[in-house]
């Protein structure tokens, strides 16, 4: 089942591979794109040496590893928040590598902290503004808008707030709705960096249950194993910025001594059975 609203008919299938990168390498040496990405973003995450994998559409893959492997960096680099220094990133098709405008035309991020992008100044205005800086601004007219709206408000459970200011929110609340404004856009690619940081249970439940049900590929960036062996369909290994191992689920997240070596741990539904 699909969350988006379905207005965007025109995104062009070319073949089953909607991402592909190669050979992609980055050190932090000013690459930080300032002018497309939040100020405090600006830190030094892991670097990366020579990261090549592919994702199908509509798949969901998990990106784990320890603090400082490469997660978040790699997430930026696709985003065009960073520009590698060497490497390949084809998307849809179509070479984004150093174009930020291309990226965002297909891919759409969720930083781990949702304050980085909520700042309208309520959530119904806040989607409105995703609308009007996505390729649907010009397709679609005011009643078109209010619908789209409105269908993801219900469709993410958060309706009840619609005009409640998005910082008065908890947080399982306004990842809802930091999700909300990137689902409104009909991605193709959703990436996310640690979408499970700093929920409850029952927020985490209602998240996971969500992200379920999209048919968007996701890219998820996560030390949540658990999170990864209920939502993904593949696992990708980084380790002190390299591609350790690329496996279906439940693959070598079952395997404990190749998650030590990498400083992982099994996941905790597995420790207790």
């Amino acid at each position: 089942m699909s969350l988006t609203h379905n207005l965007n008919t025109q995104k062009t299938v070319l073949d089953d591979k909607l991402l592909a990168v190669k050979d992609l390498c980055f050190s932090y040496n000013g690459s930080l794109n300032s002018n497309t990405c939040p100020n405090n973003l600006a830190q030094h995450y892991g670097e990366l040496s020579n990261i090549s994998f592919s994702l199908k559409r509509g798949e969901k893959v998990a990106l784990v590893g320890a603090n400082g492997s490469g997660k978040s960096t790699l997430l930026l680099l696709l985003s065009g928040c960073l520009h590698p220094q060497q490497g390949s990133i084809i998307l849809n098709g179509e070479d984004v590598t150093s174009q930020v405008h291309l990226a965002r035309k297909h891919a759409a991020v969720l930083f781990q902290d949702p304050d980085n992008q909520l700042f309208m100044p309520s959530v119904r205005e806040e989607l409105l503004f995703s609308l009007a800086h996505s390729e649907l601004e010009d397709k679609l007219d005011k009643t078109q808008k209010k619908q789209a709206v409105d269908k993801i408000l219900e469709k993410l459970g958060i309706e009840h707030l619609s005009e409640r200011p998005p910082h008065h929110l908890s947080v399982g609340e306004k990842k809802r709705v930091a999700l909300a404004s990137l689902l409104i856009t009909d991605p193709l690619l959703l990436l996310l960096d640690e979408p499970s940081a700093a929920l409850d249970p029952r927020s985490r439940r209602k998240l996971l249950e969500t992200l379920k049900e999209l048919d968007t590929a996701l890219l998820m960036a996560t030390h949540d194993l658990d999170l990864a062996l209920e939502l993904a369909d593949k696992v990708i290994v980084l380790h002190e910025g390299k591609i350790t191992a690329e496996s279906k689920i439940p693959g070598i997240l079952v395997d404990a001594v190749f998650l030590e070596k990498n400083a992982l741990e099994l996941p905790l539904s597995l420790l207790k059975s």
